[in-house]
């Protein structure tokens, strides 16, 4: 059973003690938390449900909460409604099973962390202590200055990473009444030399190995944040994203430095979210048995190509009998045999071109800039280079063939899917004629 701790948590001293919200739905879970996550600097609280959740943001100012969505029929909205309460509340999720579409979209939302469970509590622990490490020590008058909480809003919802920089920047410049600042990084370094040599001299008397290094060092290496003799320096606490160099600065005084702070912790968090967005949106991108792009990154690719009115080949390849092979050797014998295939098809394929797992024992490879002669061509030498290929797969020879249609854009097909459809056709034709064999879609239509 839950336990209505709010009051209680609330009123003990907060100095730097982390204020967590936690909505656990298993009771085994929720029970181990308890018992573990009760440290000197953590306050929590506990809800019986994401509603309750909601509801409290609203009123009090938690730091990190922690949402099971596991049994949550919209759990998306409810991250939406909790952000659009309290934007500085970081957002740990925890679910069993989730929908690759479902991480993405929360991610977009301003999630700090997605957990797969059950989760353990030293990684819980960690993340909670990770999500609000960035803007813990925050001043709380902040929530006065509008133009400050403006841009950190802008950065939160865009998808763009240039963009959150640029918003950051131009905010902090604002602040500190500086002539001028450029995120630096060892792309920017030489951008940076070629507008300021002089201030870029200044700063590398100051710290000579940071640029040595093109800001590739140690996270524990970076300097602090700083103003000094109109220079000033905030690093992005991630070793990958470099930081903020300004000059022409005037005194900075320490309201203003907290809600540059607050500024550029806030783009760190918006920075790494976006980072797992990407990895995130990548992964719906890839099968997870060949580590090929899928049937979803096929409709991208053909439909840009259709788009650009670009002249392409698709190559249709269907794996012969593989269902004898499921049945006779295994499920494991045959995952193994469409790795090795795929890893043949895209070996023996130019770089411009890209394979496919269109699903089951079925390939398609889009050729760029080919005739059709080309492509038949390709898909001919494909199926002899299976057909001699002696496939070992956990411990079992295996000899396979494959039949391979070919559609050629535009002339098979206007559309993506009217293209992929005639390969397919074309491929069909081939199982019909005895199989191992290739196959064109004019030659079917003939």
């Amino acid at each position: 059973m839950k336990v209505a701790a709010q009051n209680k948590a609330l009123d003990a001293p907060r100095e730097n003690r982390l204020q967590v919200v936690i909505s656990v739905v298993d009771d085994l879970l929720d029970t181990q938390y308890h018992h573990h996550l009760a440290q000197d600097d953590l306050v929590l609280v506990w809800c019986a449900s994401i509603a309750e959740v909601v509801q409290s943001v609203g009123t009090f100012a938690y730091d990190v909460a922690v949402l099971d969505v596991s049994s949550e029929p919209e759990p998306l909205e409810s991250i939406r409604l909790i952000k659009n309460r309290s934007p500085r509340t970081s957002l740990i999720v925890l679910n069993t099973t989730p929908d690759s579409v479902d991480v993405i979209e929360a991610f977009r939302l301003g999630i700090h962390d997605y957990l797969i469970k059950p989760v353990n509590t030293e990684t819980l622990g960690w993340s909670i202590r990770r999500a609000n490490r960035s803007l813990q020590a925050i001043q709380p008058e902040i929530g006065s200055d509008w133009a400050v909480f403006q841009t950190v809003h802008e950065i939160k919802i865009s998808d763009n990473a240039e963009r959150m920089q640029a918003l950051v920047r131009e905010q902090v410049g604002k602040l500190v009444m500086g002539e001028g600042s450029l995120w630096l990084g060892s792309e920017s370094l030489n951008a940076l030399e070629a507008q300021k040599e002089e201030a870029v001299r200044r700063f590398a008397e100051k710290h000579p190995k940071l640029l040595e290094e093109a800001f590739e060092s140690e996270r524990a290496n970076h300097p602090e944040t700083w103003f000094e003799g109109g220079l000033g320096w905030i690093p992005l606490r991630e070793m990958w994203m470099g930081g903020l160099f300004l000059w022409g600065v005037g005194p900075v005084s320490a309201a203003v430095l907290s809600r540059v702070e607050f500024l550029v912790r806030s783009l760190e968090i918006s920075l790494e979210s976006h980072r797992r967005y990407l990895e995130a949106k990548k992964l719906t991108f890839i099968d997870d048995v060949t580590h090929l792009h899928n049937a979803r990154y096929l409709s991208i690719v053909t439909h840009q190509l259709v788009v650009s009115q670009k002249r392409f080949a698709v190559l249709f390849i269907d794996v012969d009998k593989f269902k004898g092979v499921n049945d006779k050797h295994g499920h494991l014998v045959g995952s193994a045999l469409l790795v090795q295939m795929a890893r043949i098809l895209k070996n023996d394929l130019r770089p411009s071109d890209t394979v496919f797992r269109y699903g089951g024992d079925e390939f398609i490879a889009i050729l760029h800039d080919q005739t059709r002669e080309e492509a038949v061509e390709v898909a001919e030498r494909l199926r002899q280079g299976v057909e001699k290929k002696r496939f070992l797969a956990c411990g079992v020879e295996v000899r396979i063939t494959i039949s391979v249609g070919v559609a050629l854009f535009p002339d098979d097909g206007a559309s993506e899917n009217a293209i992929v459809d005639s390969a397919d056709k074309a491929m069909y034709q081939v199982k019909v004629s005895g199989r191992n064999s290739v196959f064109s879609f004019r030659n079917e239509k003939n």
